[in-house]
């Protein structure tokens, strides 16, 4: 089955057309599930049916700069769905010991455009840190997290800003 699929010509564009979404469709999968997550949890919470809902997405991968930024789908799918909710995009920023030596630092006071962003970094040492990173991200993460009050937290990636995200939202009582 290998060789016969290495040795066909495939039609690139036909595939790319079928499995191909706009961030606008990325946007309403996205708030669809949102909204389907927070439903149950309304009658515990204050309701949201008068208001926007309010998300709060933490991702370390969001434009940290105007310079292009490679992976942007957390920033062009949230950016979609501003229409609808109240985003407040919390970014955790790993900071490894060399990167302070050499001068290559993440500008925290960075706002990309239509999203009010907050970025914190925390101590990282490869290998070494890796067990407790979670945990470390959790600590910087869970009074941010307080502040913002959000419905619901989006999160764009699994270890350690998902663990934190996740472990910060069960101790607030929001799901993630």
């Amino acid at each position: 089955a290998l060789e016969e699929g290495l040795s066909r010509s495939w039609d690139r564009r036909k595939i790319s057309s079928l499995l191909s979404r706009s961030w606008g469709q990325v946007a309403q999968e996205t708030y669809a599930l949102c909204e389907q997550v927070v439903k149950p949890q309304a009658p515990r919470k204050r309701s949201f049916r008068s208001r926007r809902l309010k998300i709060a997405v933490v991702t370390p991968y969001f434009p940290t700069s105007s310079l292009p930024y490679g992976g942007h789908s957390a920033y062009q799918t949230v950016l979609q769905m501003t229409d609808s909710v109240e985003i407040q995009a919390i970014c955790p920023i790993a900071t490894y010991p060399w990167q302070a030596r050499n001068g290559r630092q993440v500008d925290l006071d960075y706002q990309p455009p239509g999203i009010p962003t907050t970025y914190f970094r925390y101590p990282a040492v490869p290998g070494l840190t890796r067990p407790i990173n979670g945990r470390t991200c959790e600590h910087r993460l869970l009074p941010l997290l307080q502040r913002a009050s959000p419905d619901l937290v989006l999160n764009y990636w699994l270890y350690p800003e998902g663990y934190a995200a996740a472990r910060a939202g069960r101790v607030l009582g929001i799901p993630v």
